[in-house]
C-alpha cells in the first residue's frame, strides 16, 4: 500500500523557449519519472494532442523521442503527466522556431527584421538628403 501525493516530473530536452533551428526536423526527448508509477502522458504539438500509456512509457523507461517538424511558424508543446495515484504534472515550452528556410527565420525575429528596416530607411533617407542637398547646392 502506497500514498502518493507526488505529481510526476517532466524533463524536455532539444527545445528551448525563443530557439530557432535551421533543419527539417528536430529530435525532442522527454523524460517522465515518477515514485511510483506514470499512469498516462498527453504530448500536444501546436494543438495536435498524442497519449502515450503506462506501457509505452515503462517500455521505454520513462523516455519519449519525438521528431518535431518544420513549420513557417512558432511552435510549442505541452506534456501532461499522470501518475497511478491520478496525479498531475504539466510542462509547457515556449515558442520556438523549426525551418530551413533563411527567410522565414529572418522575418519571424522581429528584432532584427525591425531593425534592418529602420536602418535601411535611415540609410535611404541619408542618401536621398545628400544627393537632394548636393543638387541644391549647385544651383545656387
Amino acid at each position: 500500500f502506497v500514498v502518493d501525493k507526488t505529481s510526476p516530473s517532466i524533463l524536455l530536452s532539444g527545445v528551448e523557449d525563443g530557439g530557432r533551428y535551421r533543419e527539417r526536423s528536430r529530435e525532442v526527448t522527454l523524460d517522465i519519472k515518477d515514485n511510483v508509477k506514470t499512469a498516462e502522458v498527453k504530448v500536444e504539438i501546436n494543438g495536435v494532442e498524442c497519449t502515450y500509456h503506462a506501457s509505452e512509457v515503462a517500455r521505454e523507461d520513462g523516455r519519449i523521442r519525438l521528431m518535431v517538424g518544420n513549420d513557417r511558424r512558432w511552435q510549442n508543446i505541452r506534456v501532461t503527466a499522470y501518475d497511478a495515484a491520478g496525479n498531475k504534472g504539466q510542462l509547457e515550452t515556449g515558442r520556438f522556431l523549426i525551418t530551413p528556410d533563411l527567410l522565414v527565420q529572418f522575418f519571424m525575429d522581429k528584432k532584427l527584421f525591425y531593425g534592418s528596416m529602420g536602418g535601411m530607411v535611415v540609410l535611404w533617407a541619408g542618401t536621398w538628403h545628400i544627393l537632394f542637398r548636393r543638387k541644391r547646392l549647385q544651383r545656387k
